[in-house]
C-alpha cells in the first residue's frame, strides 16, 4: 500500500482551521501523523502512533480521524 495524506478545512462560524493527516511507511510498519490550527498561522504536530504499527491498525487510525 502507498501512504497516503489527506487536508481538511473547517470554516464553521468565526473558526478557520485546517487539519492534515499523514499515514507513512516508518521501517517496515506504519505511523500516523497529523497537524492541525488555524489558518495562516503553524499547525501544532502531533502523532496518533507513539511506535510503529501494523498496516491495519495504522488504516483504522487514519479512518478515525478522517
Amino acid at each position: 500500500m502507498a501512504e497516503k495524506s489527506i487536508t481538511l478545512y473547517c470554516r464553521e462560524g468565526s473558526s478557520d482551521k485546517i487539519y492534515q493527516v499523514n499515514l507513512r511507511a516508518k521501517g517496515d510498519a506504519w505511523v500516523v501523523d497529523y497537524a492541525n490550527g488555524p489558518r495562516g498561522k503553524a499547525l501544532r504536530p502531533g502523532t496518533k502512533t507513539e511506535t510503529p504499527v501494523s498496516l491495519q491498525a495504522a488504516q483504522d487510525i487514519f479512518d478515525k480521524l478522517v
